[in-house]
């Protein structure tokens, strides 16, 4: 259930055929952009989510440039002739973002140099028999097959499965001298620790995030984002497998929980110009 940290095209765009109906506009931005409001240019909503659910078949939700970091749940049935249509304006300047800045870092005691946040977030994919939550896939990947992603300063840091292995890997990343090249790849090699920028275990059972940066500085130095969201644009998997998105033209690739279902087209959505990008 894990997704590359490279941005992901989301292609969903330009006006599609058949009776249109409303322009529906979103603009986080707006001073007065207001998730109450009627989605004009006067008064726009202020998240797609919110658009996602008042549109109808026909309508089209116009997006103003920005980065929106939110989850959008398509629960709206559009038609074949009359889709659904999101579309970004001006095209390609808009990012859904699975991903929150974390902030108010502290210092744990030990040596390592490890730093940790409250974490709140769990994915949690089945439960076993006894009833415990199962958090990774596949079964014997308990750590990369997380769901959980820690970027800092636009590098994808390296999980690890506890406090220990989190000191074990600072003491890795501290041996031998760094390879420019190696070092500077934006996703780490899992077997070369000179490609790590720094490491990260997500204490869920605890409600902590810890992290640990090769150079051991303090995380509130940079910027640290963490993906918060186990959905980011897409139909529920569980309970919308009747809908599936229409992609006449071009392929589309949705992440974390994304379904494309090729069961009946209840939601349709026309495929055209770059909408952004679905990141983390």
């Amino acid at each position: 259930m894990r997704t590359s940290l490279l941005a992901v095209l989301l292609v969903l765009g330009s006006a599609a055929g058949g009776v249109q109906g409303r322009e529906i506009l979103v603009d986080r931005g707006h001073p007065l952009a207001d998730d109450s409001n009627p989605g004009t240019p006067e008064r726009p909503l202020r998240t797609i989510a919110k658009g996602a659910e008042v549109a109808r078949a026909g309508d089209t939700v116009v997006v103003k440039a920005g980065v929106y970091r939110e989850s959008v749940i398509l629960t709206q049935d559009g038609a074949p002739n009359t889709p659904i249509v999101f579309l970004a304006d001006p095209i390609g300047s808009v990012t859904i973002t699975g991903a929150d800045p974390l902030i108010g870092w502290e210092r744990v005691v030990g040596e390592a140099p490890i730093y940790r946040v409250p974490w709140r977030h769990r994915f949690v994919i089945n439960t076993a028999p006894d009833g415990t939550p199962i958090e990774h896939h596949p079964e014997d990947a308990p750590v990369w097959g997380r769901a959980e992603q820690v970027i800092v300063d636009g590098f994808q840091m390296v999980p690890t499965g506890d406090l220990e292995a989190l000191s074990l890997a600072y003491q890795e990343m501290g041996r031998g001298a760094r390879r420019d090249s190696a070092y500077g790849a934006t996703v780490p090699d899992p077997r070369d620790p000179q490609t790590w920028r720094g490491a990260f275990f997500a204490d869920t059972e605890n409600g902590f995030l810890y992290l640990c940066l090769a150079d051991g500085s303090d995380p509130s130095a940079h910027q640290v984002l963490a993906s918060t969201r186990g959905l980011l644009f897409g139909t529920d998997p569980w309970r919308d497998r009747g809908r599936r998105l229409e992609r006449p033209r071009e392929r589309i690739r949705v992440s974390v929980w994304g379904h494309l279902s090729p069961a009946s087209c209840r939601l349709a959505l026309r495929i055209g110009q770059p909408f952004g990008a679905v990141c983390c």
